[in-house]
C-alpha cells in the first residue's frame, strides 16, 4: 500500500494530459503545464523548465523517506517451503453489497463514462452528439480509420507500430524491473536503496515529455553523433524513452513479491546441487511469474497509449498509434478518432486477454494457485 501511495503521488505530479486538458480549461494552475508552456513557447525557457522539473523531483523525497522510515527494520520475505495458503477474510453480505456498489459507481464515473463517450462518439460523423435533426448513427468513421484521409495517415501502420515498441518495451522493462526490484530489496533500510528509490521515483515525476526532449539534446548533440553513438531518429531510441518512462513504476510493482521471497528458497536448490539459472528458474519464478505477466501487460498496454514520449521521439514515417489518434482528435475528424481510440481500446483488451489465456494453458496448475486464498474465515 505504501508502495502504490508513492507511486500514485509521483504519477500524479508528473501527469501532463489533464494538466493540458482539465486544467487549462479550468483555470486551474499546475506544474506540468507551466513546464509544458516553458518549453513550448519561442524562444524556449529551459531553466526555467529545468528549475520544475527539479522540484518535481525533489518532492518525490519525502514520500520516499517516510516509507522507508516506517518499513525500516521489517521484513516481508514470508514465502518460503513452509507457507500455508493464505485465509481470506469475509465481509458480511450488506457490507459486500455496499462495498460493490461504492466501486462499481467509482469506476462508472472515473472510467464508464469516457469509455462510453468515445464509444458514442465514434458511431457519429459530426461534431455534436446530438444535434437540430437528431442523432445520425453511422460507422463511416470506422471505415476511415483504415483509409487514409487526406493530410493523415491511416491506423493500420500506427497500430503496428506500436504493438511492436510494445513487444520491445515491455520485455526489456520487465528483466530490468526485475533486476532493480531485486536490487532495492536486498539493501532494504540501506542509503544505496533509499537513493534507489528517489532517483526511480523522481524519473516517474518529471513528465514524458521533458524525459523525451531531454533524450533529443543528448542524443542529437554533435559529439554524442559522430564519436559514440547516433541513435537519433532510430527506434532504439524510442524504445529506451518509452522504457525509461515505464521502469520506475513497474519496478516497484515487482518489488512487492520479490520481497515477500525468502533467500532460503534458492539457498536451498543451490545446496541440492542447482546452478543460479536452475534455482531461480525452479524456486523463485513459480512464485513471480503472475507479477511477471501482469508487469508485462501493464507495460505494453501503457506503451500502446504513451503519448508525450512517442509525440517527441517517433522514428519519422513510422508514428506510433497514439500520435495518429491524437492527430484526429480535436479537428473535424473527431470521430475518425474516436473509433481508432475504441480499435485499440479493444486491440489492447484482447491482447491482455490472449496474454492470460496462454499463461493459463502453459503453466503449471501449482503455479497458477500460488497466491490463492485458502478456506475462509
Amino acid at each position: 500500500m505504501l508502495s502504490a501511495f508513492v507511486i500514485a503521488f509521483a504519477e500524479a505530479m508528473s501527469d501532463f494530459g489533464t494538466a493540458y486538458t482539465l486544467g487549462s480549461a479550468s483555470h486551474f494552475p499546475i506544474a506540468t503545464l507551466t513546464l509544458f508552456n516553458a518549453i513550448s513557447n519561442f524562444p524556449a525557457n529551459f531553466p526555467v523548465a529545468a528549475v520544475i522539473a527539479g522540484v518535481l523531483i525533489l518532492s518525490t523525497v519525502p514520500p520516499v523517506f517516510l516509507q522507508a522510515r516506517m518499513m525500516r527494520g521489517r521484513s516481508y520475505a514470508v514465502l518460503s517451503g513452509r507457507t500455508r495458503a493464505v485465509r481470506r477474510y469475509q465481509f458480511t453480505t450488506p457490507v459486500r453489497i455496499a462495498v460493490t456498489a461504492a466501486l462499481a459507481l467509482f469506476v462508472l464515473i472515473v472510467v464508464g463514462m469516457p469509455v462510453l463517450g468515445a464509444l458514442s462518439s465514434s458511431f457519429t460523423n459530426t461534431a455534436s452528439f446530438v444535434t437540430p435533426t437528431g442523432i445520425h448513427w453511422t460507422l463511416q468513421s470506422y471505415k476511415d480509420v483504415f483509409s487514409s484521409l487526406p493530410s493523415y495517415t491511416s491506423l493500420g501502420a500506427p497500430l503496428v507500430t506500436s504493438n511492436r515498441l510494445g513487444l520491445w518495451v515491455a520485455t526489456l522493462t520487465v528483466v530490468v524491473g526485475l533486476i532493480l526490484a531485486r536490487r532495492i530489496a536486498k539493501s532494504s533500510g540501506s542509503w544505496s536503496q533509499r537513493i534507489t528509490d528517489v532517483f526511480l521515483m523522481g524519473s516517474v515525476a518529471i513528465p514524458g515529455i521533458v524525459l523525451g526532449i531531454g533524450y533529443i539534446f543528448f542524443y542529437d548533440q554533435r559529439f554524442i553523433t559522430h564519436h559514440i553513438v547516433d541513435l537519433y531518429e532510430t527506434t532504439p531510441l524510442i524504445v529506451l524513452g518509452l522504457s525509461a518512462s515505464a521502469l520506475p513504476g513497474q519496478s516497484r510493482l515487482l518489488l512487492g513479491p520479490v520481497s515477500q521471497i525468502q533467500s532460503s528458497l534458492n539457498d536451498a536448490a543451490r545446496v541440492h546441487g542447482a546452478g543460479k539459472i536452475r534455482a531461480w528458474r525452479t524456486t523463485t519464478m513459480p512464485l513471480l511469474s503472475r507479477a511477471i505477466v501482469w508487469a508485462w501487460v501493464l507495460t505494453f498496454t501503457k506503451t500502446i497509449s504513451e503519448l508525450a514520449v512517442a509525440q517527441i521521439l517517433f522514428v519519422p514515417g513510422q508514428q506510433p498509434a497514439s500520435v495518429t489518434i491524437e492527430q484526429y482528435l480535436g479537428t473535424v475528424f473527431a470521430s475518425v478518432g474516436s473509433a481508432a481510440t475504441v480499435i485499440t481500446l479493444a486491440e489492447m483488451l484482447g491482447v491482455i486477454g490472449v496474454v492470460l489465456l496462454v499463461y493459463r494453458l502453459v503453466t503449471p496448475r501449482g503455479w497458477r494457485r500460488i497466491g490463492e486464498a485458502g478456506a475462509n474465515s
